[in-house]
This record gives structure tokens, sequence and C-alpha cells, in this order.
């Protein structure tokens, strides 16, 4: 998510990450996460988590790719 939020233009101001998790996202990588959130390129999981310290299957990573695409 950080690399892909980093690649993004900057579209203005960032949504707040209502993750119930969102404290786990390092600092490094907040920024992009809360880019990918604002553009609707990430939406987390359906228990209001987005799991930051876990690895994303390629899927997800495709998801991500393919919301970029459209947006």
């Amino acid at each position: 998510m950080t690399i892909l939020g980093r690649i993004l233009p900057d579209g203005g101001n960032n949504a707040a990450l209502p993750f119930a998790d969102a404290g786990d996202i390092p600092d490094w990588a907040v920024d992009g996460v809360e880019k990918l959130y604002s553009l609707g390129i990430v939406n987390g999981y359906s228990d209001n988590t987005v799991l930051p310290l876990d690895n994303i299957s390629r899927a997800e990573a495709a998801v991500m790719l393919y919301n970029i695409d459209n947006k």
C-alpha cells in the first residue's frame, strides 16, 4: 500500500482511517494507506480491519491495481 500510495498523485486531504487496527500501521506507512483509502482503492476487510502487518495475497494486490486503473 505504501508503494502504491507513493506513485499516485496527491489529491488533497486524506481521510482518517476508520479501521479497528489503524494503530498497528507503522508511522512510515500511514500516509500511503490513508491515500489509498481516501481514493477508494482500499476498503479493508469486513471485520473493520486492514491487517497492516500481514502479507497481502496476489489477488488483493491485483484488486488494488485494478482499482487504481479504474479511478
